[in-house]
């Protein structure tokens, strides 16, 4: 297993309750501005909370959590499982905090960038866990098997 589904579930529960509460809150602001005290601040108050929540929910899009095989890697975002080959990926790099980066070049820019985070256990015992060096290590012998049967291996 590659990251930590209890984090990835914890980002997800995160990003449903700020999103409601987006849906609660805003709505009033804008039929009551003088009982919330905003008035003639509301495009302020909101462009100032709506980047803070786009930058928030840009970061919390990124994080995942999958399985690694001679293949490559099988993910989870939100719903949907997605299949991602040692081929389609451009690097892998480790982070702070133990997370590990995937940059896959097929994709579009929002779903480009695959964030998985280590797995933080208070009680019971550790998974399985597939680690940076285990994970690079995969990578690169997938571009040295593709790079031998003539195809052209991807920068590193």
């Amino acid at each position: 297993m590659i990251g930590s589904r209890s984090g990835w579930l914890t980002m997800r529960i995160m990003e449903a309750v700020v999103f409601l509460f987006l849906i609660v809150l805003i709505p009033p602001m804008f039929l009551h501005p003088v009982i919330f005290h905003t008035e003639g601040r509301d495009f302020l108050f909101l462009s100032i909370f709506g980047a803070l929540i786009v930058g928030g929910f840009g970061h919390a899009h990124q994080n995942v959590y999958g399985f690694a095989n001679d293949g490559g890697i099988r993910y989870k975002r939100y719903f949907k499982w997605k299949f991602v080959n040692w081929g389609e990926i451009e690097s892998i790099s480790r982070r702070p905090m133990g997370t590990i980066r995937v940059d896959v070049g097929r994709c579009k820019f929002f779903n480009r960038r695959l964030v998985f985070m280590r797995d933080i256990v208070l009680f019971g015992e550790q998974r399985k866990f597939v680690s940076f060096d285990n994970l690079k290590s995969m990578w690169v012998r997938a571009q040295q098997l593709r790079a031998e049967a003539g195809g052209a291996p991807l920068t590193r």
